[in-house]
């Protein structure tokens, strides 16, 4: 069962799948003067979804409903009350939304292996529990150790977790070294000119913090040239407050 906050009316959704979903100035996906939304997915497959989305399959959607069966998949919320998929009805003023992120399972290795957050576990080497040789780094991977139940879900875990790993599958003879993660700080930014910042105990917010953020990921980038042309478009989406296009879309094949 999921929940929302808020949902598009009907009449909305028939608005806006035929102004903004399948426009062909306002969509990218689009073949010719026709647009065509294809149902694709983890979820589509489980709900048996194929072909193309119609305007009455978007209709149900954008009110939490199933697209083929129209049964209803969202409980809506109204102000200071909260009612969870069991029918307890929680009185609040505040209600945070929050969501988790699931690893991508390997085909062929063993379930028993692996969380029900879809992260493997592994010993203090990176080496899958029930495995010699199969090694799992980042996201995927979940190293249970004195102080936390698995590191968290961050790249510099990754980074750290994969430079230990190669050196101990390139050392020859010696001892393995065990993975220990080494905190050096957590940074997010969570919108324009604002971020948050823990570092060494110092914890920052606001624009001091986002000018801490930018540098930072700047560094990290491999490349002299890769920094320099990521700085100028951050540089030129900042004055125009433009933002990348983050679609992945077909070759635009042109009317013959």
């Amino acid at each position: 069962m999921m929940t929302l906050s808020k949902a598009l009316a009907a009449g909305q959704a028939k608005d806006y799948f035929e102004a903004e979903y399948t426009s062909t100035q306002e969509s990218y996906y689009s073949e010719g003067e026709v647009v065509k939304g294809k149902w694709f997915g983890r979820q589509a497959e489980a709900w048996q979804l194929q072909g193309e989305v119609n305007s009455e399959h978007f209709e149900r959607l954008c009110e939490g409903q199933h697209p083929l069966s129209g049964d209803q998949l969202v409980r809506h919320v109204t102000p200071h009350k909260y009612e969870n998929a069991y029918g307890e009805t929680i009185e609040t003023s505040i209600l945070i939304w929050t969501a988790g992120v699931l690893g991508n399972s390997i085909h062929g290795l063993d379930e028993k292996s692996m969380l029900k957050n879809q992260r493997y576990k592994v010993d203090n080497y990176n080496r899958i529990i029930g495995y010699e040789n199969i090694f799992a780094i980042g996201d995927v991977a979940s190293m249970e150790t004195a102080d936390e139940k698995g590191h968290p879900m961050l790249a510099p875990v990754a980074i750290q977790q994969a430079t230990n790993l190669a050196r101990n599958l390139n050392l020859t003879l010696g001892k393995w070294r065990e993975f220990q993660y080494i905190n050096k700080g957590i940074l997010a930014t969570v919108g324009r000119n604002k971020a948050l910042s823990d570092i060494g105990g110092f914890h920052l917010h606001g624009f001091f913090a986002w000018i801490i953020w930018v540098f930072v990921h700047l560094f990290t980038l491999v490349g002299f040239r890769n920094r320099i042309i990521v700085f100028i478009n951050w540089i030129l989406n900042y004055f125009s407050f433009g933002s990348a296009i983050r679609l992945i879309i077909r070759p635009f094949k042109g009317k013959e």
